[in-house]
């Protein structure tokens, strides 16, 4: 945006979020203004939080899923934390027990 032009028609909505990068939304002055005088800008606003809501949820369950290990089983032997899937914890106790 080098002209003055272009600063002056462009407005910009920023979406903060705790813990999180905020997010700006880039607006012309001419869609604000017809949006808020129609009474749609509400709405828009609101559909455009629920993006983020769904993007937001579609990321954590991505990053859960890459976190989980449904094979994965801890258990404790002894006060120790053992991480494994149910025959290793087998075979090592039998092995103990020999």
């Amino acid at each position: 945006m080098d002209d003055l032009e272009g600063i002056r028609t462009t407005l910009y909505c920023l979406f903060p979020q705790v813990g999180k990068y905020a997010r700006v939304a880039e607006i012309s002055r001419k869609a604000f203004i017809n949006t808020t005088t129609n009474g749609e800008w509400t709405t828009r606003v609101q559909k455009f939080i629920d993006e983020f809501k769904t993007q937001d949820k579609i990321e954590l369950e991505s990053q859960q899923k890459t976190i989980s290990r449904p094979s994965k089983v801890i258990y404790t032997y002894r006060g120790i934390l053992l991480i494994g899937c149910y025959g290793e914890y087998k075979r090592r106790l039998r092995k103990e027990r020999r």
